[in-house]
């Protein structure tokens, strides 16, 4: 143990700053940033916990402000330097302008100032297109007791680099210090030289690095991205390509093996992309690099490439690794992945940033992941002008409803032995003020990915039961007319639906059987155990339950005496090519057939002709809709349908 006894205090800490700049407003810039108070600093806790390994604490003394002294060339800033080490007075960082013309640029003054005080802490700062961190290491050939500042810089940028320079600068100070005080073979002394300095290494490691996979994070990525933007708008024959990999269905290894098997996973993977990647760079001579960014996404830099297949390579190379299985709690998992590439030839112009080719990555990824999994994708403008519109669509679809721009129609669905309306299928709507209609199949699939078909599907639910009600209550018949809505699979999956409709039912007094929902097969038989309870509990109640699209699903036929079916409704790619594929039609009469031995009855989607009709009538198909019946209308135009009680001929 070191004897703290004849260890002197610590100094005041050295809060003494040279700033070295030919425009004097830099200075007051420069003094508006370091002389104000520790607490307006964000992070700064943070920061030196990173650099130091030391916790954050925010009961800590807050650090004093800093004295600034100004030198507007560099030989007066190496007097200065001089003048104050003599005097015991020295400096503990310098912030050193690159271009202070005439005279010594940048890097000379840094020079000439490591030759007077080889332990000052420096900041080199300079504009963005102007100098490159290897350029300017390369130039001092040492890159310790170094940092790079970029203009315009942010006030708090600069104070947490003074400070946390400082804070390294005394640390380096007190060490040295304790080391001349105790005698030089003290051996415990030593050790804690070394781990404070071992200490501040990982640190400095550890805040560039993930710490589940040991490879490079978003920092260390994001300052090579940039590095790599620099080169290649000075040399235009450098290129480089970015790869953004995402693990497909990497949540279902987390909820089915547990979240440790996930972890596993993720070094595993990292550890294979890492022995692809050398295999690589043996073929195509570049450059490469890969990091993670979070969670599931990894990034793969490839540099010096001379064409994009040697990217496509890379990509290939890595869905190549995945092809072996991975070993988790006992078994064997196979994982692919959806990998998205961006170029940089792609990504020109002033305002391209490290953040923004991600991005273009990031795009690609998900119209690989969109087209199937387990491929990848080449970044085109065109897929950011769809991310553009899809985001618009986004954020329009959230205010729709409470625009009222939503709204239903209603297509009639005709018994084909009579000819007489059976009921009506609520159609959802929405009228875009700029774009207009927007199809269904493009905007219900975005409500059910942002979370809001629950409100919207409960607002529909809701109009097309008042809708029924007047109806029926309008013209009342022995048979009254029934409304058909189709349930989204977050609807049907929500524990609490069935306690929803009901209160919906009770809310619009309408009778549970003018309400039948229509379901897919795959929503059935994601959950089948727990739609197969709520179904028997809608049954209970008086609702019916149709499938819809039936014969598109994955479901097997001998399932569906395990589920409360009132009617399968045969989806409109059958019906259609009935008149060209026998076999078909050979299909429509086996579902017949299965739906009445099982107690149902089937409806014919998408009719159009008086062919498809009449081979419908032939096989035994109970009801049909479709635009030979009627197109879609609007609910005033029902009720006088209704009310004429007319068959589908006189409706057409």
């Amino acid at each position: 143990m070191i004897n703290k006894h004849i260890i002197p205090p610590p100094p005041k800490p050295n809060r003494h700053i040279l700033v070295v700049d030919d425009a004097m407003s830099i200075h007051e810039d420069y003094r508006r940033a370091l002389c104000a108070v520790a607490a307006t600093a964000p992070g700064l806790d943070q920061t030196s916990a990173a650099l130091f390994g030391t916790s954050a604490k925010p009961d800590r003394p807050q650090p004093e402000a800093f004295t600034i002294d100004s030198a507007y060339q560099g030989k007066d800033a190496v007097e200065m330097v001089r003048r104050a080490k003599e005097q015991g007075q020295r400096y503990s960082v310098a912030f050193v302008d690159m271009r202070m013309p005439p005279g010594w640029d940048g890097v000379e003054t840094v020079e000439n100032l490591w030759k007077v005080d080889p332990e000052i802490e420096v900041v080199i700062c300079t504009a963005y297109s102007d100098h490159s961190w290897d350029e300017i290491t390369q130039r001092l050939g040492r890159s310790d007791n170094l940092l790079l500042l970029r203009k315009p810089f942010d006030p708090a940028e600069a104070w947490q680099m003074a400070n946390a320079l400082a804070q390294k600068w005394d640390l380096h100070r007190r060490v040295e210090t304790q080391v001349a005080t105790l005698a030089s073979s003290n051996e415990s002394l030593r050790a804690e030289v070394s781990r404070r300095k071992l200490a501040e290494t990982n640190a400095v490691h550890a805040s560039l690095h993930d710490a589940l996979t040991g490879l490079p994070n978003r920092p260390m990525l994001t300052d090579r991205l940039d590095r790599a933007l620099r080169r290649s708008q000075r040399d235009p024959f450098f290129k480089f390509a970015v790869l953004f990999l995402d693990l497909d269905n990497f949540k279902l290894v987390n909820d089915s093996l547990g979240h440790d098997a996930g972890d596993t996973l993720l070094r595993e993977f990292a550890a294979r992309l890492g022995t692809c990647l050398r295999r690589v760079d043996t073929l195509s001579k570049s450059d490469t690099s890969a990091g993670r960014l979070g969670g599931d996404e990894f990034v793969v830099v490839v540099e010096g490439i001379k064409q994009r297949s040697d990217a496509v390579v890379v990509a290939e190379r890595i869905s190549e690794v995945l092809q072996q299985p991975f070993h988790l709690t006992g078994q064997d998992v196979r994982v692919t992945a959806s990998i998205g590439i961006a170029f940089s030839d792609t990504a020109s112009g002033p305002s391209v940033t490290a953040d923004s080719i991600l991005q273009q990555a990031d795009t690609a990824m998900y119209r690989a992941k969109g087209t199937g999994k387990s491929r990848h994708a080449l970044f085109d403008h065109t897929m950011q002008e769809q991310v553009v519109e899809r985001l618009r669509l986004e954020n329009d679809l959230r205010f729709a409803l409470e625009r009222g721009e939503l709204r239903l129609a209603y297509q009639p669905i005709i018994h084909l032995g009579t000819g007489m309306i059976k009921g009506f299928e609520a159609l959802l709507r929405w009228r875009h003020p700029v774009l207009g209609e927007v199809p269904p199949e493009r905007f219900i699939p975005i409500a059910e990915e942002i979370g809001a078909i629950g409100e919207i599907g409960a607002w529909v639910m809701t109009t097309a039961c008042g809708d029924v009600g007047r109806w029926n209550r309008a013209t009342p018949h022995d048979t009254p007319m029934c409304v058909n809505v189709n349930l989204s699979k977050r609807q049907l999956w929500n524990s609490r639906i069935v306690d929803e409709i009901k209160g919906i039912i009770t809310d619009t007094a309408i009778e549970p059987s003018w309400l039948s929902i229509e379901v897919t097969e795959s929503m059935i038989m994601a959950e089948p155990q727990a739609v197969r309870e709520r179904l028997l509990r809608l049954r209970d109640m008086g609702v019916s339950t149709q499938i819809d699209d039936f014969g598109t699903g994955h479901s097997s036929l001998s399932c569906l005496h395990h589920f409360p079916i009132d009617i399968l409704k045969v989806d409109k790619a059958f019906v259609g090519t009935t008149v060209f594929k026998r076999d078909y039609a050979a299909v429509i009469a086996a579902i017949a057939t299965l739906a009445h031995n099982l107690g149902a009855k089937v409806t014919a989607e998408g009719v159009e002709t008086d062919a498809q009709l009449a081979m419908l009538l032939a096989v035994d198909c109970d009801y049909g809709q479709g635009f030979l019946f009627s197109r879609p209308i609007e609910s005033d135009k029902v009720l006088e349908m209704i009310c004429n009680r007319r068959t589908w001929k006189q409706a057409a």
